[in-house]
């Protein structure tokens, strides 16, 4: 309309400058002048509130550990609710063919045995051999359930983007964890905020309101009859441990300490995390596990003649009667529990490996292909180009590895 009145009020200015005030009516000519200023002024203002609304929304990618402070307030009926959209108004035709399959699709794809046995097996497998179970409330249950999903989703999807699931795994982990220190409901849901502004190319923030609004009109009385739902100590006990937790937690440098603190605590969070985590704040990352394995077609040599040699390595690499196709010297291997396989990138795509072995002297691990042993003559390998590279990686498998073998390894 604003453009309008404008163009009235520069037909009526032309007819002005050509002396043809005879034909226009100056007052109309006066009132479309001031009124088609006023819409553009009005239009204008509009344009420079919307930017700055859309600024302000943003949140800058920063995976920095953030202080904590002790909060007491403890009440857990408060409605943690995110902003709703209606299941079928989602496009989730589009975001399928972009992304395989989104957060909200994983989840709502499920059947209701499969989504709570996710939720519950999740928590389980986190709380390990930790005895206190975190006291979420009737919606702050509901917003840990979604987390719990979003965080099995990350482990899922780690390889399609191992920097930004990566990065997520990390921060979402470290805020699982809180909650069964005593961190309550409503300061819980303040910590995921950011976490999900930071990581919105994997999840936006309202579509993780969806999956929370799916889930409480949906699932809520299942989800209020898992243990994390009430928890199992006093209010005050609660208060104490966090009080306590807080100190801990803001006299550490970073990630890496805190992940070594939940796990010294029986927590299992660093189970599902398959890759190096630096504990330099400005450099999460410094390291991660999905290099490309190339595929070579060497003969290796077996030799069962190693009762002299040590039969450790590490914790969990043990000593192999395979030799080194480059070196000739014994191996050492590493077997990874069903179900625990892990994620490397090959020239081939992304396989779960089942059993990894390694030579220190050529910084070299190698794994057969699927359903095949070494022994056929046909491997993938992994060179490193430094000692410090080679003990990271090394230590990550050695993390997730076991000696007890498995029958299909």
């Amino acid at each position: 309309m604003s453009v309008i009145l404008f163009l009235i009020q520069w037909i009526g200015g032309v007819y002005c400058l050509n002396g043809d005030l005879e034909d226009v009516d100056v007052g109309i000519w006066v009132l479309c002048f001031f009124m088609g200023w006023i819409f553009i002024i009005i239009y204008i203002v509009g344009c420079l509130q919307t930017n700055t609304s859309s600024s302000s929304n943003s949140s800058p990618s920063s995976s920095d550990k953030e202080p904590l402070s002790p909060n007491n307030d403890y009440n857990t009926s408060q409605n943690l609710s995110k902003p709703t959209q209606d299941k079928q108004a989602q496009n989730t035709s589009k975001t399928l063919a972009e992304n395989n399959e989104s957060f909200y699709s994983y989840v709502t794809h499920m059947s209701d045995t499969e989504l709570i046995n996710t939720i519950n097996n999740q928590y389980k497998n986190i709380k390990g051999s930790w005895t206190l179970a975190p006291h979420m409330g009737e919606y702050g249950s509901v917003e840990f359930a979604a987390v719990l999903l979003l965080w099995k989703y990350a482990v899922n999807n780690f390889v399609r983007n191992t920097e930004s699931y990566a990065s997520l795994q990390i921060t979402l982990g470290d805020i699982i964890c809180c909650a069964f220190f005593g961190m309550t409901a409503g300061e819980w849901s303040d910590k995921v905020d950011p976490i999900l502004n930071a990581h919105s190319d994997i999840v936006s923030y309202k579509e993780f309101g969806n999956v929370y609004n799916y889930l409480r009109n949906n699932y809520i009385d299942k989800i209020h009859s898992l243990e994390f739902n009430d928890g199992n100590m006093q209010e005050e006990v609660y208060r104490q441990l966090y009080a306590k937790f807080t100190e801990i937690y803001n006299s550490t440098n970073g990630f890496k300490e805190m992940l070594d603190f939940y796990t010294s605590k029986g927590l299992k969070i660093k189970d599902d995390i398959h890759f190096y985590v630096a504990n330099d704040k400005n450099d999460i990352l410094k390291h991660t596990l999905l290099r490309k394995w190339k595929s070579k077609k060497r003969n290796l040599e077996e030799d069962a003649d190693i009762q002299q040699l040590p039969p450790l390595l590490t914790d969990k690499f043990y000593i192999s009667s395979y030799r080194c196709p480059f070196c000739g010297r014994h191996m050492y291997k590493t077997v990874f529990p069903i179900g625990g396989e892990f994620p490397i990138r090959t020239a081939d795509g992304y396989i779960s490996m089942k059993r990894v072995f390694t030579c220190k002297t050529c910084l070299k691990f190698f794994t057969p292909l699927p359903e095949h042993k070494l022994s056929c003559g046909q491997y993938y390998s992994l060179k490193l180009k430094t000692l410090d590279e080679y003990k990271m990686l090394l230590e990550t498998f050695d993390n997730h590895g076991t000696t007890d073998g498995r029958p299909d390894a």
